[in-house]
């Protein structure tokens, strides 16, 4: 199994942008020296707020990095990769990094690096990143809040959406799924799976009877097809909605052909009450966080469509259109580019055989002509 790296998660643009703002972040935003969230500023360092203890860094007798940004910055990298939490070491990989980013922030202010114009306009750049992601953050949450997760509503949601949302067409939603039994004939070829398939949809047509007709061929009993069988997941789609003694051709995911025909009714699957799932409080937190997700963008629609009325918007897509007309050209031609590689390709294959064949003819007919001249 692959190891988990610390340092893939860390480099992600927001995240980072959050570590350095934990470890310096009035001097790199620009926000006022009395800014008491940042552990390198005049209020968390000159007051005495940071006891000796809670300061895990320093650099020239400041301090950098403290328990409390620590743990902060620990949230944040589990939260990025939450499977990363299991691997060794981890705290030690998390401070390992805070340090380096310590070192780096040092040795970019002693070198005034941060004064370079360049510098300054990516750093902006980097605050805007982390600014819209809290700010997405915040939004979500606040969008969240306006979805009605009360029982009533829960119990309504469940009675629409049960047998629809893919959500509840697993366990332990779903106590068994619904199904039909289904046989099939297996082809080689595609023509010989239309031509059985002509035959099977006749009425009265026995499927046993027409593939042992021909060639002899087995009727495959695939059991009560449902939508987490293991049967091949073309034979799976098209059971879902074919309707009983009903006769349809599937391509296999193997590159062969099947004649399926659905036997008997169709099994209805059957579903946890909603009392069952209020009665479990894990359950129930589950399902308000499926109701949540499956209303949440109809939610956000609402919202940003209220906040237009606030505000007054102007938008110009002249310059998006002209870019994305460009854009559509170079892929289409790219296209047309490669499908030409393509096709000459094709072409030059074969006159590259009939060349080598030539060149291997030759000397055979130079050996018969030298033997008739002897």
């Amino acid at each position: 199994m692959k190891k988990t790296t610390m340092l893939r998660p860390f480099f992600n643009g927001a995240l980072l942008v959050s570590s350095l703002a934990l470890l310096s972040a009035c001097d790199w935003f620009k926000q006022s020296d009395t800014c008491t969230s940042c552990v390198s500023s005049p209020a968390a360092t000159g007051t005495g707020t940071v006891s000796a203890d809670d300061v895990l860094l320093s650099i020239d007798g400041k301090p950098v990095v403290t328990k409390k940004t620590f743990d902060e910055f620990y949230e944040m990298a589990i939260a990025s990769d939450p499977q990363s939490q299991f691997g060794p070491g981890v705290s030690q990989k998390i401070y390992n990094y805070l340090e380096q980013a310590a070192l780096m922030d040092a040795s970019i202010k002693k070198t005034k690096k941060d004064q370079d114009p360049e510098y300054k306009r990516k750093l902006d750049q980097a605050y805007e990143l982390a600014r819209a992601t809290v700010n997405g953050e915040y939004f979500q949450k606040e969008v969240l809040d306006t979805i009605d997760v009360s029982d009533k509503a829960l119990e309504a949601f469940y009675t629409e959406q049960v047998g629809k949302n893919p959500a509840f067409e697993r366990p332990p939603f779903m106590k068994k799924a619904g199904g039909i039994k289904v046989m099939g004939v297996q082809f080689n070829d595609d023509k010989s799976a239309k031509d059985f398939l002509a035959k099977a949809t006749k009425p009265g047509a026995d499927l046993a009877a027409l593939a042992k007709a021909d060639n002899n061929r087995k009727v495959e009993d695939l059991g009560v097809i449902t939508a987490q069988s293991r049967a091949d997941r073309a034979v799976v789609a098209k059971a879902k909605d074919m309707q009983p003694n009903a006769v349809e051709k599937v391509d296999l995911s193997n590159g062969k052909f099947m004649v399926i025909k659905t036997v008997g009714p169709r099994q209805a699957p059957e579903y946890m009450s909603f009392t069952e799932i209020m009665a479990n409080e894990d359950l129930k937190n589950y399902f308000k966080q499926v109701k949540q997700s499956t209303d949440f963008q109809a939610a956000m629609t609402k919202r940003l469509d209220d906040i237009k009325k606030d505000v007054k918007i102007e938008s110009n897509t002249k310059y998006i259109e002209e870019k994305e007309s460009k854009q559509n050209a170079e892929l289409e031609a790219l296209i047309k580019s490669m499908r030409g590689s393509q096709e000459e390709q094709g072409t030059a294959a074969p006159q590259a055989q009939k060349a080598q064949s030539d060149k291997a003819a030759t000397p055979k007919a130079e050996k018969v002509e030298s033997a008739k001249s002897m």
